[in-house]
Parts: structure tokens; sequence; C-alpha cells
């Protein structure tokens, strides 16, 4: 079995300079103090730049980790960093948006969004761009809005809120439906779809959940609708 046959079972890839990686994962710190130790061994010898090439030969790594390596040195005083410390001291965001939002962008993203909670994604980025001078994809927009803050702020049903449920006349009304229904035989009674009840002042766009407090908006309906039957 060839080495990269036996890297492939484990799920690892074999570099030119015949050392094992995992794409997308970071080496391990023990890996990173080995290719510390080989810079700077080469640095105390009196090379002005330890060459990467020879470096990377020897630790099994590719000349881009050398460089890497090197780096963290130069600016942490021959120090090492572990993944978990670098994450820590970086100022950039990790949430979506993070490279082309600014603080200011993804603030102005939440207001228009408890202004019209309906509001379709070209008018978040239109107002975007007529407020803070931002210019993103309504990709962008949509990520951060799901994924960039504690809740998912997806497209929900509404919560509908009758202005007239227990007004005099419903209530009359109510009771007028239920003596008529005490005079038919129950298994005669078809109801209709309730689609086919609703007019147009039931007919409420769907709403985008508040991904700050989790809460669906609520829409004030008309005192039309629950007179039908």
């Amino acid at each position: 079995m060839s080495t990269r046959d036996f890297a492939a079972q484990h799920g690892a890839e074999v570099n030119t300079n015949g050392g094992f990686y995992i794409r997308g994962k970071a080496h391990s710190i023990m890996k990173k103090m080995h290719v510390a130790e080989k810079y700077i061994q080469a640095k105390n010898r009196g090379e002005q730049r330890p060459n990467h090439t020879r470096i990377a030969q020897q630790c099994q790594v590719s000349r881009g980790f050398v460089s890497k390596i090197e780096t963290e040195i130069l600016s942490n005083g021959q120090q090492i960093l572990t993944p978990e410390e670098i994450r820590a001291a970086t100022d950039r965001p990790c949430l979506p948006g993070a490279n082309s939002l600014t603080d200011l962008d993804r603030f102005i993203l939440v207001l228009l969004l408890e202004e019209k909670p309906y509001r379709l994604l070209r008018n978040y980025q239109q107002w975007l761009l007529y407020f803070t001078g931002t210019n993103v994809s309504t990709e962008t927009i949509s990520r951060f809005l799901k994924q960039g803050l504690p809740h998912k702020g997806s497209l929900v049903k509404p919560n509908l809120i009758p202005l007239d449920k227990f007004k005099i006349e419903n209530e009359i009304r109510a009771y007028e439906f239920l003596n008529v229904l005490r005079t038919l035989k129950t298994w005669k009674v078809i109801f209709g779809d309730e689609k086919s009840l609703k007019g147009e002042e039931f007919y409420s766009k769907r709403v985008r959940r508040n991904p700050v407090t989790g809460m669906v908006a609520s829409i004030l309906t008309g005192a039309d609708f629950r007179n039908k039957y």
C-alpha cells in the first residue's frame, strides 16, 4: 500500500515533502513547535532569513506553513500561539457578513427588519446603500439575518391579532351561527375549505422573525373577515 493510499484511508493527504495533513484542519501545536525550533536554530546559526524550503523538507510540511510560523515568531517574540489564542487575538468577528458589513450596517439591517418584517431582501439592499453607502448582495444580507444573530431570522407565518374579536356585533353573529347549527343534523353539516372563506383582509404576507429577540411580528387584521359564515 502506498503512502498516499494509507493517508486516504484516514481522510488525509500527503504534501510534496511526504508529510500528512487533513485539508481544512490546522496542524497541531507540536508540529508548529517543531517548525519553530528549526527556524530559530537556523537564525542562531547566523542565517539572516532561514531557508523555508529546507525547513519544510526537514519537518515534512509545506513552505506556506513555514512562512506562517515565521510570521508568528516575528510578531510574538519567538512565541508560538495555539489556534485558540489566534482566534481570541483576532479583531475580525466570525459571523456571516463580517468581511463586508460593519457594525453600523448590521444595526441598520436590524432596524429595517423591525420597521417592516415583511420587507424584501432587495429593499434591505437599497436602504442599506442609502443610509451607509454599503453595497452588498442580497445573499450576504440573508446569511446575516439567518445566521449572524442569536435567532434565525427566517420568513414565517405572522401572528394574526383581530381587533374586533370581542365586538358586540361579532358575538351576536356568533350566537346566530350557533343557533343555526342547532337546527341542523350535525352529520349533514359540511364546512368549506378555510381558504375559500378568507377574504382579502384575511390575507397577510410572511414576515421575518426578529433575529435579536426571536419574536414574530403580529398583524392587526381588519373587522370584516370574522363576519364571513
